[in-house]
């Protein structure tokens, strides 16, 4: 058993090293090979199997995957307390196998798009130094479509089942950027139980093993369609978050219903004022104070729903995932999110 286990983590360690070289790399051919031919079957595959089920299966592989680690563990406490040399060999192996296939499973199954080319430059988008003056007229400008929109509103029309069906719907009949975004079945998925999600902080989720696009259907409405389509962005096989904003953004600004307009709008013009903010706070000032007495009311109900779980576990939550983020090409952490701002900057230049 022992040489076994030897060469099945020689195995999986040999190619988790390929694996690795080939993320950091591999080039235009992460690109070609993987995100925009392996993947893709992937995705297609995963999609057929996993949306059919009525519920989340990726919560429940991730509650798997944690029992066998602390009975794993439990079997190297006992051993160790036992200085049983041969059976802390064995199951310190098991465990080291068992990370090792968690990392080469996230990484084929979705996580080497991280490494893929970025869709701003697919896009052709440039990074160029913000303006001020044309930053704040920018600004401006989504401040007065956020305030129009939340005039348009049905609010009899703020249903999360509904939001799910349309945007998804509309993404996938979507015919841009169809040679960069995987095409697989789009479904969105409710986490087994979104009352802890919310005391993560977390709006949304996507599991790379299941690929399930998961959003809190407790979070608050006004900017749901916004996660929804930031979920699904992700599962058509983009890495980074501030993308998956920009996607979003680029999604439901198009859509019919006012809803989603608004959603897109309020999202981007909060991101770009909290830009702002660190850029020139007396600007910050003037500017959010042109939001329309609805609107400070919407963006006042959602900070209070997310203050009303923020404390112990959403610190936890958040040190772990910006360690995540870290360590899969976004060296900015949590903070990536927000580049989406920067991103809507330079692609208002290039329109």
């Amino acid at each position: 058993m022992q040489k076994s286990l030897k060469t099945t983590a020689f195995g999986i360690s040999l190619l988790c090293v390929v694996i690795q070289l080939f993320k950091h790399f591999g080039g235009a051919w992460v690109e070609e090979v993987y995100s925009r031919k392996i993947y893709l079957y992937i995705a297609i595959v995963k999609g057929w199997i996993w949306n059919n089920f009525p519920f989340s299966f990726g919560d429940i592989f991730y509650i798997l995957v944690i029992i066998v680690f602390v009975f794993l563990l439990i079997q190297l406490i006992k051993a160790l307390a036992k200085k049983n040399k041969l059976k802390i060999s064995h199951t310190f192996i098991r465990l080291y196998i068992c990370v090792l296939s968690l990392w080469v499973y996230f990484d084929v199954s979705w996580g080497i798009n991280y490494y893929r080319t970025p869709f701003a430059e697919y896009l052709g988008v440039e990074s160029k130094e913000i303006e001020e003056n044309y930053y704040e007229e920018i600004i401006k400008g989504y401040i007065d479509k956020t305030n129009s929109l939340r005039n348009e509103i049905d609010m009899e029309r703020w249903d999360r089942t509904i939001a799910n069906e349309e945007v998804t719907s509309f993404i996938q009949n979507d015919k841009r950027w169809t040679d960069y975004l995987s095409r697989a079945p789009l479904a969105i998925k409710y986490p087994v139980y979104s009352e802890l999600i919310s005391y993560t902080l977390v709006s949304g989720y996507f599991n790379p093993y299941t690929h399930e696009a998961h959003v809190n259907q407790k979070m608050p409405l006004m900017t749901y369609p916004f996660t929804v389509a930031h979920e699904l962005s992700h599962k058509m096989g983009v890495g980074f978050e501030d993308e998956c904003n920009f996607l979003a953004f680029l999604y439901l600004k198009d859509m019919s219903d006012p809803w989603y307009r608004y959603a897109a709008y309020l999202s981007i013009s909060q991101y770009m004022l909290r830009d702002m903010f660190g850029i020139d706070y007396e600007r910050y000032k003037v500017l959010s104070n042109l939001f329309s007495t609805a609107v400070k009311k919407d963006i006042q109900e959602e900070q209070s729903y997310w203050e009303k779980y923020s404390g112990f576990y959403s610190q936890i939550s958040s040190f772990f995932y910006n360690f995540y983020l870290l360590g899969n090409n976004q060296p900015e952490g949590l903070k990536r999110y927000s580049y989406v701002s920067r991103l809507i900057y330079n692609w208002e230049l290039k329109r």
